[in-house]
């Protein structure tokens, strides 16, 4: 009896760990083409970005983006998802929100700080997909890279706007309300990524999803945030994840794997 449950403790410790998500405490980096926004702790996964008030380091049209181990979307079903809280400080947003997603670097990372841009050549590499959280028009607007920009959440041009099932008002961020956001990449197959992306406000949920064959990356390593100029200074975040959940079969192989190792020991 003590043996079964064992391999049951292992099986379900053996899915935990597949499924765990990691802190993204790494290096942060920012930039602004007002200055360069501050960072309260720039290696946390927890901060509050810009200053609310400040001409030279407000986070409007500002730039974050950080760096985290590969993550490979390798097999049919594997899906990767980036999460956090985010908060407004200040006045609310008028237009586009705020645009997110993930990213492979290409073998070059930027890593300073970006004073009076919020764009650089060493992200021209940088492919990936991102979702733009519109207050109009249409929600949750999801891209996908055709080409390198040196703003990774650039929508003007070398993008594919994806068309997507949506659903949920739209996202107008208000001052100190929490919105928990996320990012989900899933592989469908070789030649198909579904991407998806959710925002929950406490009280309503929005969703949208869309289907892309532009196969940019298979990895990756980056989350890249553009705030557009909303009139937000300042934001405060929390919890920044990101997650690697390998698709059933693989779980099951491992997961008989384990019980296979049990068994010869015994």
């Amino acid at each position: 009896m003590k043996k079964k449950m064992f391999v049951v403790v292992m099986l379900l410790c053996v899915g935990c760990s597949l499924q765990a998500a990691v802190d993204l405490n790494g290096t942060w980096y920012t930039g602004s083409n007002y200055g360069t926004p501050s960072l309260s702790d720039p290696a946390s996964s927890g901060f509050i970005w810009g200053t609310d008030g400040s001409a030279t380091e407000t986070a409007s049209k500002g730039s974050l983006w950080s760096y985290f181990s590969d993550m490979t979307l390798a097999n049919d079903g594997d899906a990767i998802t980036l999460s956090f809280t985010v908060t407004p400080l200040d006045a609310g947003a008028t237009t586009q929100s705020l645009r997110f997603g993930l990213f492979n670097d290409g073998g070059t990372q930027v890593l300073n700080n970006l004073n009076g841009t919020n764009s650089d050549s060493g992200f021209l590499s940088t492919m990936g997909y991102f979702v733009k959280w519109n207050t109009g028009g249409a929600i949750g607007q999801l891209v996908a890279r055709t080409g390198g920009k040196t703003n990774p959440c650039s929508d003007s041009g070398l993008v594919n706007n994806l068309t997507e099932t949506a659903s949920g008002p739209a996202v107008t961020l208000t001052q100190d309300t929490a919105y928990d956001m996320t990012f989900t990449l899933t592989r469908n197959s070789a030649a198909e990524y579904l991407v998806s992306a959710s925002v929950d406000d406490g009280t309503s949920v929005t969703l949208t999803e869309a289907t892309t064959t532009n196969i940019n990356a298979t990895s990756f390593n980056t989350f890249f945030m553009l705030h557009p100029p909303t009139g937000i200074d300042s934001f405060e975040f929390a919890n920044l994840q990101v997650e690697m959940i390998p698709e059933p079969a693989t779980m099951a192989l491992l997961a008989l794997g384990s019980l296979g190792l049990l068994k010869r020991k015994r």
